[in-house]
Formats: C-alpha cells, sequence, structure tokens
C-alpha cells in the first residue's frame, strides 16, 4: 500500500510540476517602433491614378497614446504632421484620435479635399506595416462642404488604433 501511495504520489506531483510552468509567448514584451502621422494625401478609389491632397485649410486636434501608455494632447496641426517615432512591448494598444477644424473664411471657392487621415507606422517581423482608412471626400465648392458637414458633423471626427 506504501508503494502505491508512493507511486500516485510521484506522478501527482510530476503532473503539477507540467501543469504549472509557463510556456513563454514569442509575442510577449517584444520592442515594437512606432510613428503617428496625419497624411497629407490618400489614394482615392479605383481609377484615380494620383493621390488626393487634403486641403491645406483643414487643421487637427489630436490625442494619442506614448510609449507609457499616456495620453498626449496636439492642437492645431496641419496635414503631414509626424510625432516622433518610438518604441513600445508588446501588448500595447496604439491610438490616435481627434477633430478636424476649418475657418469658413479660409476655405477655398473651387475645389476642396476633405479627410483626417491618422495612421499608425509600426515595425513587426521585420516588415513596416500602417493602419489607414481612406475616409477623404472631395467637393466641388465650397457651399457643397459645408452643407455635408451640417448634414455629417460626425465627419470631422476621426480614430484610429490598432492592437500589438
Amino acid at each position: 500500500m506504501k508503494k502505491v501511495l508512493l507511486s500516485i504520489t510521484i506522478v501527482l506531483s510530476v503532473l503539477i510540476a507540467f501543469t504549472s510552468c509557463k510556456k513563454e509567448n514569442n509575442n510577449s514584451n517584444k520592442t515594437i517602433p512606432i510613428q503617428y502621422k496625419m497624411e497629407t494625401s490618400m489614394f482615392p478609389t479605383t481609377g484615380m491614378p494620383t493621390p488626393q491632397q487634403i486641403s491645406s485649410c483643414f487643421h487637427y486636434n489630436l490625442s494619442y497614446v506614448n510609449a507609457k501608455g499616456e495620453t498626449v494632447n496636439v492642437t492645431n496641426v496641419s496635414p503631414g504632421w509626424a510625432s516622433t517615432s518610438f518604441e513600445v512591448k508588446s501588448p500595447f494598444t496604439a491610438k490616435i484620435e481627434g477633430t478636424i477644424t476649418y475657418n469658413e473664411s479660409e476655405l477655398p471657392d473651387g475645389t476642396i479635399v476633405f479627410g483626417g487621415l491618422p495612421v499608425i507606422y509600426y515595425t513587426k517581423n521585420g516588415v513596416q506595416q500602417h493602419t489607414q482608412d481612406d475616409n477623404t471626400n472631395t467637393f466641388s465648392s465650397k457651399s457643397q462642404f459645408l452643407d455635408y458637414i451640417a448634414s455629417h458633423p460626425d465627419r470631422l471626427k476621426f480614430k484610429a488604433e490598432i492592437a500589438l
């Protein structure tokens, strides 16, 4: 009986030792470079050969998450703005969001290309990648743009987010 109990105790001890060992997650604590940008242009829908440049009359008030997980606020930046590149440890949720502002008096009388193009650039497994949604709109006149914004005020907000 003692031999049976000793054998069971040994087997249970071995099982407990194996089940309590943690497997290393290859993605945990990897260092990932990140940079946030507000792009100046976006390739439009199929059939248009050149990118559309966001009209310079638009500005952004935005916030993004830095390497420490803190929110950084930036105001009145123009298309083409970029944060400095920084490194984070995985897992990390990269996020940029904000609002688009404009002065009606600065809107051009002709074509207006409107949009918030927040992009998160990151390097994963040695390959640079990015998030980006095409949310640009082209308007033939100031009045067309103003009518659109009056009926779609939510378009003055933007957001990009990715879990790394």
